[in-house]
């Protein structure tokens, strides 16, 4: 056999197997992916959370969604985009049982968690169990069915929340660079076309450090609550005697945030949000970020002999 007998032998055989492969591949059938419910996430308009800890309704109101019950307020964004991708993905790994006896043992009879997902006036309705070994899969099964399946994911931490963890923990959120003045009962810092400046009550002041400077206006603009105190907490407040005032003063308007101290507890603070009627809940040491000794700003000083405030 000479050379180019060889050559056309080789691209022959060469030919032939990816005729095989592709027949392989064209005639090996696939696992159909099967999921526990399809529903379409763009369409969803309210989701009713029942579970042992409490109880949440969200919904869909113009283009925000919205806590509607126990509370009405706006909701945690992030936890929302969380369950709905856990919704459009309850992919079946396999079926456990069909008997309802056996419900209990999986977490998927009265002590599971029943999700009622809403496309306008459909609903589909859900009862996610117990987590199977490794915590990554997740008992289920649809209500009015006794299958239970084993789905992926871990469902529990997404949907098992306590109730008023669902409401928007936001006090203050507005761009940090949009803030020209920011006042405080012991200093105020004005931007200036050379940075920050401090101004004193006694009418003193020097050049501010400038990254000391952007995190407090930022520690502000981002101001998030650590509760939401419920009314009989906050009842003897005297709400015209703030204990800290922070205002932020923008190019056509302000924002002032009031602080309280709460007499039963000395780690936290009260918190009034400009015209909200809300009530928040901060720890001391988020306000000793904003409310800090104004020495701390100044450039070039030794943190170390700084006392605390």
């Amino acid at each position: 056999m000479n050379r180019k007998q060889l050559y056309y032998l080789s691209g022959a055989a060469a030919a032939l197997l990816v005729v095989f492969i592709m027949l392989q591949y064209s005639t090996t059938p696939r696992a159909k992916v099967t999921y526990l419910a399809e529903i379409d996430t763009t369409a969803i308009t309210r989701v009713k959370i029942d579970h042992p800890g409490g109880s949440v309704t969200l919904a869909l109101e113009g283009e925000s969604w919205t806590v509607t019950d126990p509370y009405e307020y706006r909701a945690n964004l992030r936890f929302v985009e969380m369950i709905v991708e856990k919704l459009a993905g309850m992919r079946i790994e396999s079926e456990i049982t069909d008997n309802p006896d056996r419900q209990a043992d999986f977490g998927v009879d009265s002590t599971g968690t029943m999700v009622a997902v809403f496309e306008g006036d459909a609903s589909t309705e859900i009862i996610f169990g117990k987590l199977a070994p490794g915590a990554q899969r997740t008992y289920a099964r649809r209500a009015g069915s006794d299958t239970v399946f084993l789905i992926r994911g871990n469902y529990s931490s997404s949907f098992n929340r306590d109730p008023q963890t669902w409401r928007d923990m936001s006090i203050a959120d507005f761009e940090s660079d949009r803030v020209n003045k920011m006042v405080t009962n012991d200093f105020t810092l004005d931007r200036e076309d050379i940075g920050w400046m401090v101004r004193l009550p006694s009418g003193k002041g020097f050049p501010a450090e400038m990254r000391t400077a952007d995190r407090i206006v930022s520690v502000l603009a981002h101001l998030r609550a650590s509760s939401f105190p419920e009314e009989e907490e906050y009842a003897g407040v005297d709400w015209s005697k703030p204990d800290e005032v922070v205002t932020a003063v923008f190019a056509n308007s302000e924002i002032t945030i009031r602080f309280y101290k709460n007499e039963n507890d000395e780690n936290k603070y009260f918190v009034k949000y400009a015209d909200n009627p809300m009530v928040f809940d901060v720890y001391r040491g988020m306000l000793k970020q904003i409310v800090v000794d104004p020495e701390v700003l100044r450039m070039d000083k030794d943190r170390s002999q700084i006392q605390e405030k």
